[in-house]
């Protein structure tokens, strides 16, 4: 059985310090309970603007995908 492929945990830590989103509030992806309406669109705005223009979108991620990141893509 030939061992899975895995990518060192160092290049994962690489892409982190990179992601737009970095050092960004989990607020600004995660709406709080309650949240409605415009305050929600606008929200949902900004994360998608964020992920959007990230410089770790386009690099190749081995396992990670687009799916299990969630809606908005945040890492």
């Amino acid at each position: 059985m030939k061992p899975p492929t895995t990518e060192p945990l160092l290049n994962q830590w690489g892409r982190q310090a990179r992601a737009a989103c970095r050092g960004m509030d989990s607020a600004v992806f995660f709406s709080p309970c309650g949240e409605q309406g415009e305050a929600r669109r606008m929200r949902g705005r900004r994360a998608r603007s964020v992920c959007h223009d990230c410089p770790v979108r386009s690099e190749p991620s081995g396992e990670l995908s687009q799916s299990r990141l969630g809606g908005n893509g945040a890492l």
